[in-house]
């Protein structure tokens, strides 16, 4: 039993055997079991599952008469379970005592996960378990990562910092940029700040877009963009199965699809391009503005990472990133849970804890600027 590996668990040596519903014919499992060789098909209902059809029954049943367009709940049974977080040693004593030749692996709250094979147990060192899709965000105390259920590297008040960092950047930029127009306004005599206030003009547009660009520049000079680099270079590693060794992680692309500078740079488009659409497209300037906005932002969006919000990382960074990785990674197998339900991903997603950070920070400015009497305005 020691070739089993006393920490591996059960990920480790998972099939993914499609599943069958509860109104799917007994033809479709006689498919399934031609094709795996398992002797429990899983039968689920909206991803959760609410029985097996055995092998041996299957065949009892259409030897006995029964037609193969019969629905498979006909047979269904009571499923030979085991969490995804059992060890391979537990597993195996749950095959022992069923004398059985699988397991149906379902996580705590009853979500398929997959099969497990006996044969699949012996004659091979297990393959360490990896999370699929993983999310993160840069702090000044770090990379924090997640799979929406698990989560490691920096803790929540390093998020909520990051939040009131990011809010006192950008006020940074407002407060540059309105102090810089009324400069100007004093210094010229002409009414630039009435133009800003209302978008006319190109005090309006230097009002408008100066705080972006300050606020850009300042995360780019920021070491906090190395640190956002480190964290798409070790999700690139984690979601390619590569070694989460330095001499690798710091090879990988610092540009990541899903992150969500792609987002922010979509939404800033389509909003500039609504505005320009509406001025000189008419009605046709929204439908403009969307497809160009649909068709470009993930590309626009890449290149902001590269130019802006990410550079490339130190030593420091990335090997901070895979720290981060290899405790998300070892909670990650040791979960019970591997489906997380939406809210769960959300608080796990670190946005409530940097929304938070922000919204404090915004409403101690704002109390501070009314006191002192200061009309700078932050939204």
């Amino acid at each position: 039993m020691s070739s089993l590996g006393s920490q591996a668990t059960v990920l480790s040596a998972i099939s993914p055997v499609r599943p069958v519903f509860r109104e799917s014919t007994l033809q479709s499992a006689v498919e399934i079991v031609r094709e795996t060789g398992v002797e429990s098909v899983p039968v689920v209902a909206g991803g959760y599952l609410v029985g097996a059809v055995a092998s041996a029954d299957l065949t009892a049943a259409l030897l006995g008469g029964a037609s193969p367009l019969d629905p498979v709940d006909s047979i269904m049974r009571e499923p030979l379970t085991v969490l995804p977080n059992a060890t391979l040693t537990q597993a195996v004593a749950v095959l022992r005592e069923a004398r059985a030749q699988t397991l149906i692996v379902a996580d705590v709250d009853g979500r398929y996960v997959g099969v497990v094979h006996a044969m699949s147990l012996f004659g091979r060192a297990p393959v360490p378990a990896m999370p699929g899709l993983v999310g993160g965000m840069a702090t000044p105390a770090g990379v924090y990562l997640t799979n929406g259920e698990v989560s490691g590297g920096a803790k929540p008040i390093a998020l909520a910092i990051t939040g009131a960092l990011l809010f006192i950047t950008y006020f940074i930029g407002i407060a540059v940029t309105y102090g810089g127009l009324l400069v100007a306004e004093r210094a010229s005599g002409t009414p630039l700040m009435e133009n800003a206030f209302n978008a006319v003009g190109w005090p309006g547009a230097i009002f408008q877009l100066g705080p972006v660009f300050i606020f850009l520049l300042m995360i780019r000079l920021s070491p906090i963009s190395g640190t956002h680099a480190a964290e798409h270079m070790v999700v690139h590693a984690i979601e390619r199965r590569e070694p989460l060794v330095f001499e690798v992680v710091s090879r990988m692309p610092r540009v990541h699809p899903r992150c969500g500078t792609n987002i922010a740079v979509g939404a800033m488009m389509f909003l500039i391009l609504l505005d320009f659409g509406w001025r000189f497209m008419g009605q046709i300037g929204p439908l403009f503005a969307l497809a160009f906005t649909v068709l470009t932002w993930r590309s626009v969006g890449g290149v902001v990472q590269y130019l802006v919000t990410t550079k490339p990382p130190n030593r420091k960074q990335v090997e901070g990133a895979i720290s981060a990785a290899n405790e998300m990674i070892e909670n990650y197998r040791k979960s019970a849970r591997l489906s997380p339900n939406f809210w769960r991903r959300l608080s796990k997603s670190g946005l409530p804890y940097v929304m938070a950070g922000a919204m404090a920070t915004s409403a101690t400015a704002m109390a501070i600027l009314h006191v002192v009497g200061t009309p700078i305005p932050i939204w």
